[in-house]
């Protein structure tokens, strides 16, 4: 039997790259996946298969926080104020209403310049400023 020539078209460099697998992360040597149309896909099938299953676990990450962040918001509604700005009221259960009313004399006065101790008038005592 004599064995006849097979005729092979000759590829460029350019066309043989572009149905080379257009993984980028490592030069693949595999050729490209036909799409149902006829097209090329960007991928190899080793490498679509690993694309799709990756975009399927990002969705799910992503699908899963959604549902997180819903269903805290119906549970506990933000407050408008941090908490960490919210006083202690550990520190003052102690005081007696006098002392709450001392306090609160000598925030709204302005300081201990302008508040009466004695329950009298202030005009006669002279400013040293």
């Amino acid at each position: 039997m004599s064995s006849l020539p097979v005729f092979v078209p000759a590829v460029s460099n350019q066309e043989a790259q572009e149905m080379r697998c257009g993984y980028r992360s490592k030069r693949c040597e595999l050729p490209r996946s036909l799409k149902r149309n006829g097209k090329l896909h960007r991928f190899c099938d080793y490498h679509r298969m690993k694309a799709n299953v990756n975009q399927r676990r990002v969705d799910q990450k992503r699908r899963e926080m959604t549902q997180k962040q819903t269903a805290d918001a119906s549970v506990s509604p933000r407050s408008t104020q941090d908490a960490s700005f919210l006083p202690d009221v550990a520190w003052y259960d102690d005081l007696d209403p006098e002392d709450l009313e001392y306090l609160d004399q000598l925030l709204s006065s302005g300081g201990v310049e302008n508040m009466d101790f004695n329950g009298g008038d202030r005009s006669d005592v002279v400013s040293n400023k």
